[in-house]
């Protein structure tokens, strides 16, 4: 089980879920809590059967499944509703109209709320994740430095310290005669 290849699956996932709620009031407080949600489980699974295609949807269906119950509801209420507190990036104008909008919106006894979160389900059953396997794959091979590259550059490293070296010690000592030389950098004669 590939962990960063599950959260671009579920970061693509979002994406779909966005489509899907364009134009729907509450489109980014839902698909962020039903995303972070995700994330959060998907950090606490060990090892799981499935492929990473399959973790990533199934873990996403299950917290579109839950976000919709009325016990996440009430969280989700006193978490956004709550003047004392504030998470995350998501901003919600925590007025009673508010309030009471959000709750008509994802209200699961309307036929066209049951019709988004069905809608969202196939969406997330039904959506190709094998673009994003290609693109980490292609990300892990463009991300290769070759050896030879780091190895030119160990050898350029190296002989610029030398070169370095050569020169600073070379103007460090002065000959003035048959047994004196004068060190530079501790202002001394040294007889040999």
């Amino acid at each position: 089980m590939n962990k960063a290849a599950i959260y671009s699956h579920i970061n693509l996932l979002r994406l779909r879920i966005n489509e899907i709620l364009v134009n729907y009031p509450f489109k980014e407080l839902i698909c962020n809590e039903i995303i972070n949600a995700s994330i959060i489980a998907i950090g606490e699974v060990d090892n799981s059967g499935f492929d990473d295609k399959e973790t990533a949807k199934k873990m996403v269906r299950m917290q579109i499944e839950n976000f919709f119950k009325p016990k996440n509801i009430s969280l989700v209420v006193d978490k956004y509703w709550n003047e004392r507190l504030i998470y995350g990036f998501t901003r919600v104008n925590p007025t009673k109209d508010n309030l009471i909008r959000f709750r008509s919106v994802v209200d699961i006894t309307k036929p066209s709320v049951l019709e988004i979160k069905y809608t969202m389900l196939n969406a997330v059953q039904n959506a190709d994740l094998s673009r994003v396997q290609r693109d980490i794959d292609l990300n892990r091979q463009s991300n290769k430095i070759p050896k030879w590259i780091i190895a030119s550059v160990i050898v350029g490293l190296v002989a610029i310290f030398m070169v370095l070296f050569l020169f600073a010690t070379n103007s460090r000592y002065i000959k003035t005669g048959d047994c004196v030389v004068f060190d530079k950098w501790k202002s001394e004669y040294i007889e040999y």
